[in-house]
């Protein structure tokens, strides 16, 4: 997710009050898409870190054992163990594949690892853009409070 944007440094103290404002409003949207992004990632990484402590169960599990199979979040059916030396998981776009349980942990510790480093790399985005957003809003208002002393006052 972290992509290799090049930094541009632009002199924002030459901008008119309008420009400032649009550009306020540029660092808001990216802030947020940033976060709605932080949201998803960390979905991901609960749900892996779920995954994994599953899987880490079945090293003590019995063939045969009762367990609940969910049909959906909230509803449940009576199962059995079929199986407890394999997995079937998930490795992308639908495709699945049988693995021993430590081949499994391996495979969730490894994308637990990708999501840390998309998560670090998307926080600091999100520093750098409020401090950023900070350094605008702060000069935007020095201008307009500039702009309205310089308006003459009406007189009666």
């Amino acid at each position: 997710m972290a992509g290799n944007q090049q930094q541009q440094n632009i002199d924002i103290s030459s901008m008119p009050p309008q420009q400032l404002q649009s550009l306020r409003n540029q660092l808001q949207d990216e802030i947020q898409s940033l976060g709605q992004n932080l949201q998803r990632l960390r979905l991901a990484q609960a749900k892996f870190k779920e995954s994994k402590k599953s899987v880490e169960n079945m090293k003590n599990a019995k063939k045969d054992n009762k367990i609940m199979i969910p049909l959906t979040s909230s509803i449940y059916v009576p199962g059995r163990l079929a199986e407890t030396e394999k997995v079937t998981i998930e490795v992308g776009t639908g495709f699945f594949v049988k693995r021993p349980l430590n081949d499994a942990v391996g495979f969730i510790e490894r994308k637990l690892k990708f999501l840390d480093r998309n998560i670090d790399a998307i926080e600091a985005q999100v520093m750098n853009k409020r401090q950023n957003l900070e350094s605008v809003v702060a000069l935007l208002n020095y201008k307009v409070q500039q702009l309205t002393k310089q308006q003459p006052v009406p007189t009666k």
